[in-house]
């Protein structure tokens, strides 16, 4: 649950939206809520995110970029605290095909992303992020 005493910190928790890059969907259930089905506009490297309400803003998140670092997890070293990625936003967060685990995620990640900045095994971290 976000922490309102904190609030450049907000909790992330796994997207399992599927990796676009090796397989295009077939699925008419594979449409993002900014890009519909227009696979094109989803970031190759697949750092790309749904972000939640607070930040959805009537659909005006659509392509905006963030900066991302995890800086803590209730799992001992999930966080990868050197590392930070730049991720696009291409969905809503509460409609999108795979939802996050809890109500209330400001930024949902894609798995690749994910990765990046922390242990895949983990199933949410407490992320810093900024509009770039």
């Amino acid at each position: 649950m976000p922490n309102s005493k904190m609030p450049r910190h907000r909790h992330l928790f796994f997207y399992a939206f599927l990796i676009l890059i090796s397989s295009p969907p077939s699925s008419a259930e594979l449409a993002t809520a900014c890009f519909g089905r227009d696979f094109s506009q989803l970031p190759s490297d697949g750092y790309f995110a749904a972000v939640g309400d607070d930040l959805w803003n009537n659909g005006t998140a659509c392509g905006k970029k963030y900066m991302v670092s995890c800086i803590s997890s209730p799992f001992s070293r999930a966080c990868k605290k050197e590392k930070t990625i730049q991720v696009r936003a291409v969905d809503r967060a509460k409609t999108a095909v795979s939802r996050s685990s809890q109500a209330g995620t400001t930024i949902t990640l894609s798995r690749a992303a994910f990765e990046v900045i922390s242990d895949i095994r983990s199933t949410w971290v407490a992320i810093q992020f900024k509009q770039v």
